[in-house]
């Protein structure tokens, strides 16, 4: 996984939410950090920033736990 990347998701959440405290194992839906809407924001700012396409089918509550969850995923697709 690149060095940096957990770092730049957790600045991609921060500015959807600047006003929630959390790190890369925080539970982001579940400490309300996102919602639906703020996860299609971080779905088109990760395909936008990584040149990747995430499908439907990878858009889960599973991949989307935790910033780390996130970092796997993004991973997997570079």
């Amino acid at each position: 996984m690149k060095d940096n990347l957990l770092e730049e998701i957790v600045n991609m959440i921060t500015e959807i939410n600047p006003y929630e405290e959390f790190d890369e194992d925080t539970l982001l839906f579940e400490c309300d950090i996102l919602d639906s809407l703020g996860l299609m924001q971080l779905v088109v700012n990760l395909e936008d920033t990584y040149s990747i396409r995430i499908d439907e089918m990878l858009i889960t509550s599973e991949n989307f736990r935790t910033v780390r969850h996130i970092g796997k995923l993004v991973d997997s697709l570079i």
